[in-house]
């Protein structure tokens, strides 16, 4: 609400009527007591305005007040949906790099099995030793994959928890400002 508002420049008006009125009384006589009447009338008048635009102050202050709290949670499920799906995409990339692992692993597998059926004796503890590692990294390899999909489940319902969330308070948003719109346009 603006002060030059035609509203205020009426209020503005019936004020100054009213204390051109206050400071220069007429003289009390018969043909007089209409218009004290009509200047009652005008602080009666004034009265009702000024009310009314203390309420409406008031309620502008208030649904303000509504508008930054709900801006404040908007931003800030924002911020939670974001972090997740951050989490989310770094776990997916960690996921991928064990998969693209696994084959190489495997092949090395392969490898230290037909180097160890064709070993010396000499050879064969050195290439032993090597083949049950290589497994051992495949087995540790396999067991973080099925963490990281675990995981990635576990993000994902959160995600959508979020997302959820967020739509809610952005309904609540859109009704906030559908309400501001609405009385803006009734003024």
């Amino acid at each position: 609400m603006t002060f030059h508002s035609p509203r205020n420049r009426r209020l503005g008006r019936l004020a100054g009527i009213c204390l051109f009125a206050a400071l220069h009384p007429a003289p009390l006589s018969a043909q007089n007591a209409a218009p004290a009447k009509s200047v009652q009338d005008m602080l009666h008048e004034l009265t009702n305005e000024v009310r009314l635009l203390r309420n409406s102050f008031n309620q502008n202050a208030a649904r303000q007040g509504r508008v930054q709290i709900e801006l404040e949670r908007y931003r800030a499920q924002n911020e939670r949906v974001t972090l997740a799906s951050k989490r989310l995409e770094d776990t997916h990339t960690e996921l991928a790099a064990v998969i693209d692992a696994l084959p190489g692993l495997t092949r090395q597998v392969q490898e230290l099995e037909a180097q160890l059926n064709m070993a010396t004796p000499e050879q064969r503890p050195s290439v032993e030793a090597s083949f049950k590692n290589a497994q051992a990294n495949i087995d540790q390899q396999k067991q973080r994959e099925s963490q990281l999909r675990e995981h990635e489940a576990r993000l994902s319902d959160a995600i959508r928890f979020e997302q959820s969330r967020l739509d809610e308070i952005s309904r609540r948003l859109d009704t906030v400002i559908v309400q501001l719109e609405a009385q803006e346009a009734g003024k």
